[in-house]
C-alpha cells in the first residue's frame, strides 16, 4: 500500500492567486488571475470526484475540462496535479505546469503544458510539480538522502518558488523496518511467537488509522469546500451589488437584473450548503434587500385597517370617495352616500337623492363639512338642508365624465371621452354651464384617467403624467428607475410639496416631488391592487378599497 508525502511551497506572486491540495493520495498546485476561494473549490471538487479505482487517462482529462468550464475558470489557468490509485500514479499538466520526476539527484522532466501520464509508482519515487523550468532551477543544486533530509534543505535556502515536492512511499516496507530493527532475542522470540496476533494488530490498527484519516479527512474537505462556497457567493454579491449601484443612474433595468442575478447566486449557494450555514445565507439576502431599497428608494409597507365600511352598512361597497380636510365622503355602487370624520371615526349617513350621484366633491372649514356636491349622468348637486339640489343639468358636452373635483368654489369634470377638462364656476344662483378648461389640443385621454387640483391640474392616464396651469400644458415629467410603470391613481393637495400615484400593476405607491418630477420613495404593497382611491391625511398613507380603509406605515 502506496501513499504520498508531501512538501509544499508558495511564491509570492504579483496578481496571480495560488492555491494547493495535499492528500495521502491527491496532490496539486494550481494558480490564475482569480479569487484563491475559486481555487481551493476547484481542487477539492476534482478530488472529491476522483474514482479511486479504474481510473483512466481519459477520465482525468473529462473530470479536470468539466470543473473548469463549470466553474468558468480562465484560460490562462497553470495547473500541476498527481493522483494516486493503488501502484499508479496519474500525473496531469495545464498551461505553464510542469511536472519532474527526482532520479539519482537530478530532475528529469516528465510532462508540461497540456498533457497527461500515468505510470507505476515504483518506477520514480520523487516528483516536483510546479509551473516553471526557471523557478526549478535551484533544485538541481541540492543534496539529499531522505524525505526529513530533502525538507530541511527546501527551507534552509529558502527557494523562491511555488511548488509541491512528493514522495511516494510504501506503509509495507515502513512496517517491516519498524520490526526488523529490534535485535533483542527476547523481543525476536516474541515476535516469533505472537507473528500472526501481531500482524492482525498492526492490521487493525492501519486499518482504523486509515478509517480516521478518510472520516476526518473527508469531514475537513466538506467543511473547507462549504467554506469555499461561502466566501466564492458574498465575494460575487459584492461585486454584483457594486456593478448595479454604478449601473442604476443610466440603466435602472439594467440593476434590477443584476439585483435579481445576486438573489439567483444567493439561492444556488443555498441549495448546496446544509442547514448550519441558513444564518449567512439570511445575511446575504439581507444585503441585496438593503441595496434594492437603496437604490431604488423602495420600503415594503404591509399597511394597517383603519375602517371597514360594513359599519356603515352591511355589504357595503365602496365606488368612489372625495376629501376635504378631516372629513371623507363614499359613495356606494347602489347610490348610498356617507361622509366620516377621519379624526374621530364619526359617520353620518346622506339622504338620498331621486337622481342617481355616481362621484363626490365637498368643502370643509375649520374641521366642519360646508359644502357636498355631486354628479350624476342627470347633472351636478349640491346637498344643503338635508336634500339635493340641482345646480347644473346634463350638459350634452359631456361624452365620457371620469373624475371629479372642488377647488377654489370651481367644479371640474375630467372627460376621458371628450379630452377635455370642464370647469363649472359659481354664479349668484347655481353653477355655469361647463368651459373648456385645457387650451391644449391633440391630448388623447382613455377611461384610466385620473387627476389631481392644487392650483396647478395634473392628469395621470397610465404612463402619462400632465400639468396643467390655466388650462395650459406646462413641462413635467416623472423620474423612475424604470420603465414599465402604469398610473392608475394621483393624488395631491395645496398643503402637500408630492404627488402620490399608484400603479396597481406593480403593486406600488410612487411619491414623487411636485416642482421636480424626482422620485422620493416608493413603498411595495399588494393593497393597492384593489384600491380605488389614494390621499394623504397628517402626514399618512391612506388607501381606499371596496371594502376598508387602510394606512401605509
Amino acid at each position: 500500500m502506496y501513499y504520498l508525502k508531501s512538501l509544499v511551497t508558495v511564491k509570492d506572486e504579483d496578481s496571480l492567486r495560488v492555491s494547493y491540495i495535499k492528500e495521502e493520495n491527491f496532490v496539486a498546485i494550481v494558480r490564475a488571475e482569480i479569487d484563491e476561494a475559486v481555487l481551493n473549490s476547484f481542487l477539492y471538487e476534482i478530488y472529491d470526484q476522483l474514482a479511486d479505482n479504474n481510473l483512466t487517462i481519459e477520465q482525468l482529462d473529462r473530470l479536470v475540462s468539466d470543473k473548469i468550464r463549470q466553474l468558468s475558470l480562465p484560460p490562462s489557468l497553470d495547473l500541476s496535479l498527481g493522483f494516486l490509485s493503488k501502484d499508479r500514479f496519474f500525473i496531469k499538466t495545464i498551461g505553464t505546469g510542469v511536472i519532474y520526476g527526482v532520479s539519482n539527484n537530478q530532475l528529469v522532466k516528465i510532462i508540461s503544458a497540456e498533457k497527461t501520464a500515468v505510470g507505476r509508482v515504483d518506477s520514480v519515487s520523487w516528483y516536483v510539480l510546479s509551473f516553471s523550468d526557471e523557478d526549478l532551477a535551484g533544485v538541481n543544486s541540492l543534496v539529499f538522502s531522505d524525505y526529513q533530509d530533502f525538507a530541511n534543505q527546501i527551507h534552509n535556502n529558502a527557494l523562491q518558488l511555488s511548488a509541491v515536492f512528493v514522495n511516494v512511499s510504501s506503509l509495507i516496507e515502513a512496517d517491516k523496518k519498524s520490526i526488523s530493527g529490534s535485535n533483542s532475542g527476547y523481543y525476536s522470540k516474541l515476535f516469533s511467537i505472537n507473528q500472526t496476533y501481531l500482524k492482525f494488530g498492526l492490521l487493525v490498527i492501519i486499518v482504523l488509522a486509515l478509517v480516521f484519516s478518510v472520516y476526518f479527512g473527508y469531514q475537513k474537505r466538506l467543511t473547507q469546500k462549504y467554506e469555499s462556497i461561502l466566501s466564492q457567493t458574498s465575494s460575487e454579491v459584492s461585486n454584483i451589488l457594486a456593478d448595479a449601484e454604478k449601473t442604476v443612474l443610466v440603466n435602472p433595468e439594467s440593476a434590477r437584473e443584476l439585483l435579481a442575478k445576486a438573489q439567483q447566486t444567493v439561492s444556488l449557494a443555498d441549495d448546496q450548503l446544509p442547514d448550519k450555514y441558513a444564518q449567512q445565507i439570511s445575511e446575504l439576502s439581507n444585503q441585496i434587500q438593503k441595496k434594492q431599497a437603496e437604490l431604488f428608494k423602495e420600503t415594503e409597507a404591509m399597511g394597517d385597517e383603519f375602517f371597514d365600511f360594513s359599519l356603515f352598512e352591511s355589504d357595503y361597497k365602496a365606488e368612489y370617495i372625495g376629501l376635504s380636510g378631516n372629513i371623507l365622503a363614499v359613495v356606494s355602487s347602489d347610490n348610498q352616500i356617507y361622509t366620516l370624520n377621519l379624526d374621530t371615526k364619526e359617520k353620518n349617513k346622506i339622504a338620498s337623492n331621486e337622481f342617481k350621484i355616481d362621484k363626490v366633491a365637498l368643502e370643509v372649514r375649520g374641521g366642519s363639512l360646508t359644502s357636498l356636491y355631486g354628479f350624476g349622468k342627470d347633472g351636478l348637486f349640491s346637498f344643503n338642508q338635508e336634500k339635493w339640489e340641482k345646480l347644473v343639468d346634463s350638459d350634452s358636452q359631456w361624452v365620457n365624465i371620469v373624475d371629479f373635483a372642488y377647488y377654489g368654489r370651481n367644479l371640474y369634470l375630467l372627460d376621458a371621452g371628450a379630452n377635455q377638462i370642464f370647469k363649472h364656476t359659481p354664479l349668484e344662483t347655481g353653477y355655469s354651464q361647463g368651459l373648456e378648461y385645457l387650451t391644449t389640443d391633440n391630448l388623447s385621454f382613455s377611461d384610466k384617467a385620473r387627476f389631481a387640483i392644487d392650483g396647478s391640474v395634473y392628469v395621470v392616464d397610465g404612463k402619462k403624467v400632465y400639468k396643467f396651469l390655466r388650462g395650459a400644458s406646462q413641462s413635467f415629467a416623472v423620474d423612475l428607475p424604470e420603465s414599465d410603470y402604469s398610473f392608475d391613481l394621483i393624488y395631491t393637495s395645496v398643503d402637500s410639496s408630492n404627488l402620490y400615484l399608484v400603479d396597481k400593476t406593480n403593486k406600488k405607491v410612487y411619491i414623487i416631488d411636485k416642482e421636480t418630477g424626482s422620485l422620493i420613495e416608493q413603498k411595495n404593497t399588494p393593497l393597492v391592487e384593489k384600491a380605488i382611491a389614494v390621499f394623504v391625511y397628517n402626514q399618512k398613507i391612506y388607501l381606499v378599497t371596496e371594502d376598508k380603509i387602510y394606512t401605509l406605515d
